[in-house]
């Protein structure tokens, strides 16, 4: 029988509940009342949207907008495909200063990191090449939240397949194919794991990108009968995912476009309400 006080859409992880509900009990009275207050209003969303936007007024870009422009003009006389790669690579130093600016607000705060596997059935060891090129990862990572975002928790790093995962508990990484990318992914779900604001933020997202509550499969486009997806305007159709844990994509799929400063040039053109969000996340988090 579910406990009073829990909230459709939000995981428990406790027996005593149904999976698709919050269970609330081992929180404050303080933090029901916060989440009570924000939780399906888009509130949080937006309270990360503004933390964006304010910060991008600071940053000092001086004459460089007038030097893209420019340059951006001299280009379009020599290439009739606006789309062409010179052009776009012309936005990369907007957001070199960005991340300069964002770097300047806190220091890095290492998170414990456990690379031997938990055991037999999460499958063989990272080879010393790979754990070489996860730490990289890991590590560059760091430089881009700042402030350890995991809590206490020492992630374990382990290759079982391809298709790279990220485990809750025990708190592990599947690194995959070994992109940076996809380790972005994946930590970027440790990320939501451990910030309950953020996490709702996420549901607030996709629910008002969905254009229907209706709750749908994608088998004939290779996922699982088990995955379940919303639709709507997301930038890719995996963010629309639904888990009975109430996770997300978001956060995840979002950080996948922060490994470099033309990829973050492209999610701002692409999506600004999502690189306003996950650049949101990061100002609080630094800050």
């Amino acid at each position: 029988m579910a406990k009073k006080k829990c909230t459709k859409g939000f995981a428990c992880g406790k027996s005593c509940i149904a999976k698709n509900k919050l269970c609330r009990v081992e929180l404050s009275p303080e933090a029901s009342a916060v989440l009570d207050e924000k939780r399906g209003t888009g509130k949080t969303l937006d309270s990360y949207i503004q933390a964006s936007t304010e910060f991008l007024d600071s940053v000092p870009m001086g004459d460089l907008e007038g030097q893209i422009e420019k340059a951006r003009k001299d280009l379009r006389k020599k290439y009739s495909d606006k789309k062409d790669r010179k052009l776009r690579d012309l936005e990369a130093p907007r957001q070199e200063r960005i991340l300069a600016a964002l770097k300047k607000l806190g220091s890095v705060d290492t998170p414990k990191i456990r690379w031997e596997r938990e055991n037999e059935f999460f499958g063989r060891n990272l080879t010393p090449d790979e754990r070489d090129v996860a730490e990289q990862q890991v590590n560059q990572f760091m430089e881009l939240v700042g402030s350890n975002p995991f809590g206490n928790l020492s992630l374990g790093f382990v290759k079982e397949s391809d298709r790279a995962w990220a485990r809750k508990v025990p708190s592990l990484v599947n690194v995959g194919n070994g992109k940076t990318s996809t380790m972005f992914h994946e930590l970027g779900h440790h990320v939501e794991y451990n910030n309950p604001e953020l996490a709702i933020a996420a549901v607030e997202f996709r629910d008002r990108r969905a254009t229907s509550t209706e709750v749908v499969t994608r088998e004939k486009e290779g996922y699982g009968a088990n995955e379940q997806f919303l639709q709507g305007k997301y930038i890719d159709g995996y963010m629309g995912k639904v888990y009975g844990n109430g996770a997300t994509e978001v956060i995840s799929m979002g950080l996948e476009w922060f490994t470099t400063p033309y990829r973050m040039d492209s999610l701002q053109k692409k999506d600004p309400e999502l690189y306003n969000f996950i650049l949101g996340y990061l100002v609080k988090n630094r800050g």
